[in-house]
């Protein structure tokens, strides 16, 4: 099972590493997705951590309504690396997000 899954992946994203690519309009949205628990917070602050390092301005936006634990979390995280974060409020709609990018700054990393 393990072997297909990570055949199929392989299949879409390809087998070579790849740079990150930066959008001419910002912001450029990294947009983190996984399981629960297998570390999208973490490797979240790692990335913006990394790009801050490297002279870009990262921000990060916890995209999860449903979970107010994560997004304390991403906070915490932020913090700790000095990285600008904007919470997505438990009752804002998916639909109201992309008004958040308005206030983006030119590279953001959003975790859900």
């Amino acid at each position: 099972m393990i072997r297909i899954v990570r055949d199929e992946l392989i299949g879409i994203l390809g087998r070579d590493a790849s740079l990150l690519t930066f959008s001419k309009d910002f912001p450029t949205v990294f947009l983190m997705v996984g399981l629960q628990g297998s570390g999208k917070t973490t490797s979240s602050g790692k990335l913006a951590m990394w790009l801050a390092a490297r002279k870009r301005r990262p921000m990060l936006v916890s995209t999860d309504v449903y979970r107010p634990a994560a997004r304390e979390q991403l906070a915490i995280i932020a913090k700790a690396i000095g990285v600008p974060i904007s919470r997505a409020r438990a009752s804002t709609h998916p639909f109201n997000w992309p008004r958040l990018r308005a206030r983006m700054p030119p590279t953001a990393v959003m975790t859900s």
